[in-house]
């Protein structure tokens, strides 16, 4: 199912993974590698199914990746679920690890100044094994289109704004309790004044986990079985709405590989190919400063005794 396309080197047991899925996203890479670099990883695993962007070409390249690749359809491997439990079950036991896609940068509070590692030895110290976070998605300040992002850069400078409210917030019994569940520009933009017969993209995901035998993914990330969540929680900052976003639209709509017909990608489309200057922002815009004033905002939540955030809530 998968073949891989670069030597797989030993890993070592306290080393923190990468596994992830792609197809054609050379505009994002570069940024995405550079901020998980950053952040403490030290391989990644990444399946490309059918680049053609000189996305697998580039990343044969990196001597911290290892590439796999499968023709194998997108929506017959449960939209990349079924590859990625592969490689979790063959490599990350034991082992922290991110489960993300490329426009998705994980951070935590007071990441800014702390070490991954001190964050992980916190959350151990408290017997959990994942850490949930709510997608939120950043923007430009003008249109979608014209965001002009040049692969490389800092995306935060190309995209510093996200909604500051208008989410609908998870249940207290719920691990992502508290916290964004659904809302943000997707649903504001293409759900709000159009009846879908569907509900808006889910936000909530778990992206950093202590994989172990009894952990699944059964729905993406934003369903696992065998973790025990983190009271502290991240964020994935989302770059979805880049310059390329309305040609991604059409091209998914057109494949239909993703969940249910690809029916979210269809709602984009409808909208992007007939606003071609549609804008993110509006009056209820903030751009992003820091982890401090995503905890004060109540999109990260911040236990009593975390000590690695100054100024938080």
């Amino acid at each position: 199912m998968l073949t891989c396309l670069s030597d797989m080197p030993e890993i070592g047991g306290d080393e923190v993974l990468v596994v992830g899925c792609l197809r054609n996203e050379m505009l994002r890479l570069p940024a995405f590698l550079e901020h998980y670099r950053r952040l403490g990883v030290s391989r990644f695993l990444l399946v490309d199914n059918g680049s053609d962007d000189g996305s697998r070409e580039w990343l044969l390249a990196q001597p911290d990746v290892t590439v796999f690749h499968t023709d194998q359809s997108y929506a017959e491997s449960g939209c990349g679920i079924a590859w990625q439990n592969a490689l979790l079950r063959d490599h990350a036991v034991g082992r922290w690890t991110f489960i993300v896609d490329v426009d998705e940068f994980f951070i935590f509070p007071g990441y800014e100044g702390a070490g991954l590692r001190p964050f992980l030895d916190y959350v151990e110290s408290h017997a959990a094994t994942a850490v949930v976070a709510p997608m939120i998605d950043m923007y430009s300040g003008g249109a979608i289109a014209r965001t002009g992002y040049v692969s490389g850069q800092d995306l935060l400078i190309a995209c510093p704004f996200f909604d500051g409210d208008g989410y609908e917030m998870g249940p207290e019994a719920s691990e992502a309790h508290d916290l964004p569940v659904r809302g943000g520009p997707r649903h504001r933009l293409f759900w709000e004044r159009h009846d879908r017969g569907f509900p808006s993209p889910v936000l909530k995901k778990t992206p950093l986990v202590r994989w172990s035998e009894a952990c699944e993914l059964v729905a993406s990330t934003h369903t696992l079985k065998g973790c025990t969540w983190a009271e502290v929680s991240g964020v994935l900052l989302h770059f979805k709405f880049l310059q390329d976003f309305a040609e991604n639209a059409r091209e998914e709509t057109e494949r239909a590989e993703h969940f249910a017909d690809a029916r979210q990608y269809r709602a984009y489309d409808d909208v992007l190919a007939r606003e071609a200057g549609l804008t993110a922002f509006h009056e209820g815009s903030v751009r992003f400063q820091d982890s401090a004033q995503l905890a004060q905002m109540g999109l990260m939540r911040v236990p009593e005794d975390y000590p690695f955030l100054r100024g938080g809530a």
